[in-house]
């Protein structure tokens, strides 16, 4: 399942009780980023739908801040 622009967002979720977060995206650039090897993720990506074999949307679940380095992440994506 592919999705268009007006169809594509993420949300984030902050549970302060726990400390974690939890993410759900159908956009092609956070998805990589999520997927890529600079995201050391604690609990685990769950892949929601695929198109051609590529994951369209994912969960991401209980991960702590720490463990996103979206700085990072995102100077490799402009290299």
């Amino acid at each position: 399942m592919k999705f268009n622009k007006d169809e594509q967002g993420t949300v984030m979720i902050f549970d302060a009780k726990t400390g974690y977060w939890d993410c759900c995206t159908n956009v092609p650039s956070h998805i990589r980023l999520f997927t890529s090897k600079i995201m050391e993720i604690s609990g685990g990506i769950k892949v929601l739908t695929t198109h051609e074999g590529k994951p369209t949307s994912i969960r991401v679940s209980s991960f702590f801040k720490e463990d996103i380095n979206l700085r990072e992440a995102l100077k490799s994506n402009v290299e």
